[in-house]
């Protein structure tokens, strides 16, 4: 229950791209089976070997077109992408730089902007960027890593926001003439205690506790 409320937290705060990483997948947990019941949800996963049949059914990438401060309408590409390091998983990954590799030619002409959504380690990542330099960005997430500001790979720019919505990675991207990335802005803003929470989350908080604690009650 607790899991089916997590994908509805999920739904309504409207993600674009959502990557599925190896802790929706370990065979000690009943995470997987719950992702089918969330197949509206926008799952990206370019290397998970999903089974044929199954509920869960992710594109390796999709494509948002967005309009920047100055109205020119940019092709962003969310590509996902795993790189685990647990073996009791319930499926298997394929080889994610092999995979990025397979990809990358095609949203070439599909997209202006690449952006990687990574469940890897930093050094993975950054080894990522050096064989794939057409990856524009690279946001990453692995339990022990948690940067400050982004860091530079050659031609990529890899970020760590802070887990579990401690806080909020603000990422603003400013293009030359040619339409590419010429610098960046970055902050995570610390969502304290101290701030009020949204309304409808705390009606949405409300409804989960309400209906968990019934589960649990004899």
């Amino acid at each position: 229950m607790r899991n089916r409320w997590v994908l509805e937290g999920l739904r309504r705060m409207d993600y674009a791209a959502i990557n599925i990483g190896e802790l929706e997948v370990i065979e000690e947990t009943d995470r997987w089976n719950e992702l089918g019941r969330a197949s509206n949800l926008p799952w990206v996963s370019a290397n998970a070997g999903i089974p044929a049949g199954s509920d869960v059914q992710p594109s390796p990438y999709l494509i948002r077109e967005l309009e920047t401060a100055k109205g020119r309408r940019l092709r962003v590409g969310l590509l996902g992408l795993t790189a685990p390091t647990s073996d009791r998983l319930a499926i298997e990954f394929r080889d994610p730089s092999a995979t990025a590799r397979e990809y990358v030619a095609q949203l070439a002409g599909e997209c202006d902007l690449l952006i990687v959504l990574a469940q890897m380690s930093l050094s993975d990542a950054q080894e990522l960027a050096k064989l794939i330099p057409q990856i524009d960005v690279l946001i990453g997430a692995a339990n022990d890593t948690h940067l400050a500001k982004p860091i530079m790979e050659g031609n990529t720019l890899i970020g760590y926001p802070y887990p579990q919505g401690m806080g909020l990675g603000d990422l603003r991207l400013f293009f030359d003439q040619n339409g590419r990335p010429a610098r960046f802005f970055y902050r995570v803003v610390p969502l304290a205690a101290q701030l009020a929470d949204h309304p409808d989350f705390v009606e949405f908080q409300r409804e989960a506790e309400a209906e968990i604690s019934e589960a649990k009650s004899p």
